[in-house]
């Protein structure tokens, strides 16, 4: 997802030279063609499916995507088109005298049209953040905000100090009989979840990774937090010891083990931990794992009641 996001910076602060010009000294990058230009047409174009892509989740993901793949077919129309079929003569003087000026790696040929350094990039840049885009998970930001703990739990984290505990997210998984339990505990709230019926549905749910269902009917229990039992939590989540947990803590070969997730998420970020059979082996940290699962199977217990 960073990467993404990186890319995704990158090809617009790199296709703005279209508009205004990208020149360095006598180093001539791209002319721009103003702010009235076909070019920032695109670049609006290309704007609002970033803004779709990080606002409108799932969605979002695919408007960007098609503009994307409809801006690399222009692109390789105006472009590589030529390249590889050739190009008239009248089309092959135009566009060199258009690019005369600009940055290249390959010289000009009187025959085929060659894109400069500028546009090669550009190029590269627009199918990578396609190619990105396409694989990205739309349920990544959901897991950086908690999963169904939502926007929420997002803004009180921007806002938290360091060592404040923001969020604790209780994940637990069993096969018989089939269940798919969601606890999230937070300063103000408790709230239960129930997605035993969606993850028989689509025979896979991760919590943390895809996008959460908000459908109504998977609330078990949402009532305001327990002073003492949050109290209780920020004594054991605030250490820093939770942290220190291995990310993967499956344990392979137990018979009818339970999986167990826990995220933390405190005013200088988020860790999860846990897998298939977490706490069931042998050492300290998967004691230490335990530990932590108990704390909040207890704290869960009071607030369910």
């Amino acid at each position: 997802m960073i990467l993404t996001m990186v890319l995704q910076g990158l090809l617009w602060i790199w296709f703005l030279g279209c508009v205004i010009t990208w020149r360095f000294g006598k180093i001539l990058l791209v002319e721009g063609m103003g702010w009235k230009s076909a070019e920032f047409a695109v670049l609006c174009l290309y704007s609002a499916g970033l803004v779709a892509f990080y606002v409108f989740q799932p969605a979002g993901k695919w408007i960007l995507l098609g503009i994307l793949v409809l801006w690399l077919i222009v692109q390789f129309r105006c472009h590589w088109y030529y390249t590889i079929f050739g190009a008239s003569e009248q089309k092959l003087a135009g566009y060199n005298d258009c690019f005369k000026g600009t940055v290249r790696i390959f010289p000009m040929s009187e025959k085929r049209l060659i894109p400069d350094l500028y546009h090669i990039v550009l190029h590269v840049l627009i199918l990578a953040v396609c190619v990105c885009t396409a694989c990205v998970d739309p349920g990544a930001s959901e897991k950086v905000s908690g999963g169904a703990g939502g926007t929420e739990g997002t803004e009180a984290g921007g806002a938290a100090g360091a060592d404040e505990l923001v969020r604790v997210t209780f994940n637990v998984i069993t096969g018989a009989p089939a269940s798919y339990q969601v606890y999230v505990l937070e300063k103000d709230k408790y709230v239960h979840y129930n997605y035993t019926s969606y993850w028989l549905e689509q025979n896979h749910f991760d919590y943390f990774n895809e996008p959460v269902p908000k459908d109504k009917k998977y609330l078990v229990k949402e009532k305001p937090m327990n002073a003492d039992v949050w109290a209780e939590m920020e004594e054991v989540f605030l250490d820093g010891s939770f942290s220190k947990l291995p990310e993967d803590m499956r344990m392979d070969g137990l018979m009818d083990g339970a999986t167990y997730y826990i995220e933390v998420v405190t005013g200088s970020g988020s860790h999860l931990s846990g897998g298939y059979g977490a706490g069931s082996g042998n050492g300290k940290k998967h004691n230490s794992f335990t530990e932590f699962r108990m704390t909040i199977s207890s704290a869960c217990k009071k607030c369910e009641e």
